[in-house]
């Protein structure tokens, strides 16, 4: 996928919490408003393993097939729970995180004793700086069928969501090529 589509996606989705957040108003603590609930916690992830990277003839270090395993801890139960990620990434300047940018993207799961998230991720980091910013958006199964969860990831471990939990479906977003 280009780099381009990924901005254009994480752009949408940033826009589309901010936008719904500021009209639940609940301040973020989590309360249902009417049809979607706002979230918010904190990610942990003790556990990633990735290959080494291969780079490309543009210096761009592919890092693929990683796994990912994390905790969630949300103020919504439904999105609290074991998380684990299928991650790549295209890497540019170190691949070891010492001023590195990259791109990101893979599937997720999060896993409760009452349902499973299926979910599409991608994002953006900045290392050391500011750290990642992840968008995924899951669809629910299990006591979870019909609603689907927005989440928004930022920072640098343990890692800052911000989430709405809404009913339906998530939204087909447009590719960077289709809205040109």
């Amino acid at each position: 996928m280009n780099p381009r589509v990924w901005a254009a996606r994480l752009l949408l989705g940033m826009a589309s919490i901010a936008l719904l957040a500021g009209c639940s108003g609940d301040g973020g603590s989590g309360a249902s408003a009417g049809p979607m609930t706002v979230v918010e916690g904190m990610v942990k992830c003790p556990t990633m393993e990735f290959a080494s990277p291969a780079p490309d003839a543009n210096g761009i270090q592919a890092i693929r097939d990683g796994t990912v395993k994390c905790t969630v801890d949300a103020s919504d139960p439904r999105v609290s729970g074991d998380r684990t990620d299928s991650w790549n990434m295209d890497v540019w300047e170190d691949p070891d995180g010492f001023g590195a940018r990259l791109v990101q993207w893979g599937t997720s799961s999060l896993v409760n004793d009452k349902g499973t998230w299926e979910g599409t991720a991608s994002g953006v980091a900045g290392l050391p700086e500011w750290g990642d910013v992840i968008t995924t958006w899951y669809k629910g199964t299990g006591e979870y069928a019909g609603l689907s969860y927005f989440e928004n990831i930022t920072g640098k471990g343990p890692w800052r969501v911000q989430g709405l939990i809404f009913k339906g479906d998530p939204p087909t977003v447009p590719t960077a090529s289709a809205t040109q």
